[in-house]
């Protein structure tokens, strides 16, 4: 049985990507309650977006130290200088968005809208750790296989999947009418769907059997095989 992989040390003067979301995500708590305490907003809304908005931070930190994406530590590809880890944070910072949206809105918060809010975060939240654990834990005891069980059966990009159902929940609740909770959205569909599937599609095209997978798959909505 092969080790569980480990993360390696970046250069001297380098931090890796996955070491910065792991600051940035462990503040999403912070921030929210941050933000409930500035403006004295303690509305349903806004203290759901903290619980789930802050528990999703949370969870990450907890996923980088077991079932972590190899190359944000491992890769020279995520180990950036100094101005690079700012710009990187700066970037995702974002994401703030929600917290900050959801304090803002003093609309009530109906209750269907809260459901599928939560309904939608919970659903995603399956797809987006339960395709991180699988991938995870299928290169570590079985590199250089194509994944394709489990998940991987029906959608190429689970955790994509997951983690935009989470974000369009957390956009329901902050405020589907205020534009500014679609920002984060917006985001995430540019750096998973326009940068990130390409380029990881072009990396699994050198395993054998990607085309047929491919095929029977369906890239972000699950293609489930006719009986």
């Amino acid at each position: 049985m092969n080790a569980l992989p480990d993360k390696v040390r970046p250069p001297e003067g380098k931090v890796s990507l996955g070491r910065m979301l792991e600051i940035h995500k462990a503040l999403w708590l912070p921030v929210s309650l941050g933000c409930i305490a500035i403006t004295g907003n303690g509305s349903m809304r806004a203290w759901l977006m903290a619980a789930l908005f802050g528990g999703y931070g949370i969870l990450w930190v907890l996923k980088s130290y077991t079932f972590f994406d190899r190359s944000f530590y491992n890769s020279p590809d995520y180990q950036f200088s100094r101005p690079g880890i700012i710009a990187n944070f700066l970037l995702i910072s974002i994401y703030f968005l929600y917290p900050i949206v959801a304090v803002l809105n003093t609309a009530p918060l109906a209750p269907p809208l809260m459901a599928l809010g939560v309904l939608l975060f919970l659903l995603g939240g399956f797809f987006h750790y339960a395709g991180d654990a699988q991938k995870f834990y299928s290169l570590a005891f079985r590199p250089g296989v194509l994944v394709t069980e489990g998940l991987f059966r029906w959608v190429r990009h689970p955790s994509y999947l997951g983690e935009l159902a989470m974000w369009l929940g957390l956009t329901v609740i902050a405020g589907p009418t205020w534009w500014l909770a679609w920002a984060p959205v917006a985001f995430l569909l540019l750096a998973t769907v326009i940068i990130g599937i390409p380029r990881k599609e072009a990396s699994l095209r050198r395993y054998p059997g990607f085309e047929a997978w491919k095929q029977r798959t369906g890239c972000l909505l699950p293609r489930f095989p006719q009986a």
